[in-house]
């Protein structure tokens, strides 16, 4: 069956060594051939090809073990051949993770959120195929296919200054939007979840991060999902608690266009409210009186 997990992995073993997979696809036919062959190189070709797991896979019904291709269970397995054939699955799922550990540790964030819910191996690797095999790519990420993958890695590198002098909020906002809109367009979706972590990702939690977790976890107490408008709004509420705390020239009055820059927008629909990028006035969030003053403010 192959080298357990813990046998695979040992204290002279060094997976730093492995290339990292560049979003654009730039680096693909070399980062195939060395993880591929480090996966062979550790037995576990079985799992990155995607052999025997439906006959490995045991199945108990009533009190007795099938094999999971015996899906009218006729015919049940003696009790040894039943352990040895647990054994033999347990072996095998351990392979499994040490084979999609050694695949994450070469692959960027912005691809693992491409592939992390495929169920095995072989599923991961057929899927990284179709999304590098026969592409044109370029290292600016502007290629089909690669493109898509360099906007993603843009909205989790993008950073929010909130240090910088007339730093705005609203134009972080909008720049994020403009690169979910260009994403959508290219490949036609983005799940909200994935923009909402690009999002709490880009603000600094010296500043948001208290408010961003209190917000999780608001909505993990009360199974409510988070909406990008519940962020936005969030964030908006905390800069304008400690904008005359960073930024003299609000608490000064050194011009109005500074001002105008970072108050909150005012939106008179969702239209309007993408593309300036930030949340609805108008439409609070379900629960919002739980977690807001009436002035909008989170309580204290």
């Amino acid at each position: 069956m192959g080298k357990f997990a813990d046998e695979t992995f040992t204290a002279e073993v060094d997976l730093s060594c492995l290339p990292v997979l560049d979003e654009s696809g730039s680096n693909w036919v070399f980062w195939k051939d060395i993880v591929y062959g480090e996966l062979i190189s550790r037995d576990l070709y079985d799992n990155v090809e995607g052999l025997a797991v439906e006959v490995l896979r045991p199945v108990v019904k009533d009190g007795k073990t099938y094999t999971a291709t015996d899906t009218e269970f006729q015919n049940p397995l003696e009790e040894s051949v039943a352990e040895e054939l647990v054994r033999d699955w347990k072996d095998w799922v351990k392979n499994e993770w040490s084979a999609k550990t050694i695949i994450f540790r070469a692959l960027p964030p912005t691809v693992m959120i491409e592939i992390h819910n495929q169920p095995t191996v072989a599923m991961i690797w057929i899927t990284l195929r179709r999304m590098y095999e026969g592409r044109v790519r370029t290292l600016a990420g502007t290629a089909r296919g690669g493109g898509n993958y360099y906007l993603i890695a843009t909205m989790f590198r993008t950073r929010f200054d909130a240090s910088k002098k007339n730093a705005s909020l609203r134009a972080h906002f909008a720049y994020m939007m403009s690169l979910r809109q260009q994403y959508i367009e290219s490949k036609g979706g983005i799940p909200d979840e994935i923009f909402i972590a690009a999002l709490v990702a880009s603000l600094p939690t010296d500043k948001f991060g208290a408010a961003m977790q209190g917000l999780y976890t608001w909505g993990e107490l009360t199974n409510t999902e988070l909406t990008i408008k519940m962020i936005t709004d969030t964030a908006y509420n905390v800069w304008e608690r400690i904008q005359p705390l960073t930024s003299s020239n609000l608490r000064l009055g050194d011009g109005d266009g500074a001002k105008k820059h970072n108050k909150r927008p005012k939106y008179t629909n969702r239209g309007h409210m993408f593309r300036s990028g930030g949340g609805a006035e108008n439409v609070a969030p379900e629960g919002w009186n739980q977690t807001h003053n009436k002035n909008r403010r989170i309580k204290s």
